[in-house]
């Protein structure tokens, strides 16, 4: 499979039969081997989110796992982040984090509630501008992009 092809409709049903009563770890484990190095885990650290990452870590210490933290996460989330990382050693774990600067223009042209005035910034896309707190950036840098 190449970087940019994605799963036709046909691949995707023969998948959902082959993998039909499997358990999770099962399609976890055919994913990572599949897509890695370019496999990402998006996390929002809830309940569920949580489990997906002790599976693929238990499948490969190694697997990218990212949030976003646009600064409104609650302190919880945090210590949540800082537990996990103790737990697993060397989870390779980013927290992405806007450009403070393009945030300002953003709230000066526009506000801070960005819902009440129906804009919409969502793109589906993760801005080359978005850096983790650990200095890399899982849309641009060497270190992430493997």
């Amino acid at each position: 499979m190449s970087t940019y092809e994605l799963l036709d409709e046909l691949e995707a049903g023969e998948l959902s039969i082959r993998f039909e009563g499997e358990e999770p770890q099962a399609l976890l484990e055919w994913a990572i081997e599949e897509f890695s190095p370019r496999l990402a885990i998006s996390a929002a650290f809830q309940a569920d989110d949580v489990a997906l990452i002790d599976m693929a870590y238990k499948i490969d210490p190694g697997v990218r796992i990212f949030t976003v933290d646009t600064g409104r996460l609650p302190r919880e989330t945090h210590e949540l982040i800082d537990e996990l990382r103790a737990k697993y050693s060397g989870l390779n774990l980013h927290v992405l984090e806007p450009d403070p600067a393009q945030v300002a223009r953003m709230v000066s042209r526009k506000g801070l509630d960005l819902s009440s005035s129906g804009s919409s910034t969502g793109t589906g896309r993760t801005s080359s501008t978005a850096r983790s707190s650990s200095g890399c950036c899982a849309a641009t840098c060497a270190r992430c992009s493997r």
